[in-house]
């Protein structure tokens, strides 16, 4: 396999949340599967640490190490559960830090797949009221969470409603069972997020689920005071907010104090949708964390809220974290290829450790094989 030369970036400006900071980070990667790949990544490092390069050989699937300054600490490297429904297993991942040993419901199918997968979890979505996927829900015990999904609808939630509508809840977090916030999508044309039991009212937004196609749904969580407003719900389809990034939520009251403790995915509330109505799930990313890393098309941190142009974001798979130095391992995941991508580093509130993504420029890089299985 040759060897090319190694090259550089010219360094640009990031500004980490700590102060202005300045430098380059420097990766090679090589696979296999795509050819003899160097990946340069600039920039993560700050000026006060001189600099730092790597010269990690890796393709998809193996690990890198970014090292730099303003991560923050994460003594739980690992996500809390991943799931590769994409690669032939319903188990979680060994990446995950817990095992799941509940039912998934759903099963291995290769009739709707991801680009980049093998298999996705079809569920039938008609005639039954349990949720999708971890049917039992997903055990946390933080007062945050994010969770990463790539799925898609294989109806249209309008024209398969029900004689009593279509309640499609998306997403639902639970203090079992009084005290629920749900972002749900409906037969008739809204779109609702609702902390129920703590706040009066939902809150109605644009954003529409798509029909017959893959997206990617972030969720962005930490829990309020008790009675105050100020818990936090940020929720993208595909990079774009369904809402502003300042609207807050009450999440806890007096009189339901406590936090929220399972999560739940695409639940129908008094199904009457016909069977034969399927989603598939590709894979799930749980963390009890906001902290992550994202590989992304987008050269600058965009958040458009309600419409603008979309992204393409996979998330990474940490195993070792420090505020200088984490271990990801890679996934390509939906990409064609790992050239013109973009790293992010995110922090415990949610927010890009810069906006400039740190570039990640291939030479030599083809497009992976359509007969080559990548993730």
């Amino acid at each position: 396999m040759a060897v090319h030369p190694q090259s550089r970036t010219d360094s640009v400006p990031i500004t980490p949340r700590a102060g202005a900071r300045r430098g380059r980070l420097l990766r090679k990667l090589s696979g296999a599967l795509l050819g003899a790949l160097w990946l340069v990544v600039a920039p993560l490092a700050s000026a006060s640490s001189g600099g730092i390069e790597t010269s990690d050989v890796v393709s998809d699937g193996q690990e890198v190490t970014i090292r730099g300054s303003g991560f923050g600490e994460k003594p739980d490297a690992k996500p809390l559960y991943f799931w590769d429904f994409g690669h032939g297993s319903t188990a979680s991942s060994p990446l995950s830090r817990l095992k799941y040993t509940d039912a998934i419901r759903g099963t291995l199918s290769r009739a709707v797949v991801a680009t980049g997968s093998k298999s996705a979890l079809q569920v039938e979505t008609g005639g039954n009221d349990k949720p999708a996927g971890p049917e039992n829900g997903v055990h946390f015990a933080s007062d945050s969470l994010y969770v990463w999904i790539k799925h898609r609808y294989e109806f249209d939630v309008r024209k398969s409603s029900g004689p009593n509508g279509f309640n499609l809840k998306a997403f639902r977090l639970w203090y079992p069972f009084t005290n629920n916030l749900y972002i749900a999508y409906q037969g008739t044309g809204g779109s609702i997020i609702h902390p129920a039991g703590t706040q009066e009212s939902g809150t109605w937004f644009q954003m529409r689920p798509k029909a017959d196609a893959w997206v990617i749904d972030e969720y962005d969580y930490k829990t309020s005071g008790i009675g105050a407003k100020d818990g936090v719900l940020q929720f993208a389809h595909n990079g774009v907010r369904a809402w502003g990034p300042d609207t807050r939520f009450v999440m806890r009251s007096e009189a339901m104090p406590q936090r929220y403790e399972l999560l739940f995915f695409d639940q129908v509330s008094n199904n009457e949708i016909a069977k034969g109505t399927y989603q598939y799930i590709d894979s799930i990313y749980v963390d009890d964390s906001r902290q992550r890393v994202v590989l992304s098309d987008e050269p600058s941190w965009r958040e458009p809220v309600n419409n603008g142009p979309e992204s393409h974001r996979e998330v990474q798979i940490p195993v070792r974290w420090s505020d200088r130095e984490i271990r990801i391992v890679v996934r390509q995941g939906s990409f064609d290829s790992l050239a013109h991508t973009y790293l992010y580093v995110i922090d415990a509130d949610g927010q890009p450790v810069s906006t400039h993504g740190y570039a990640v420029t291939a030479r030599d890089a083809p497009t992976a094989p359509k007969a080559v299985t990548v993730h």
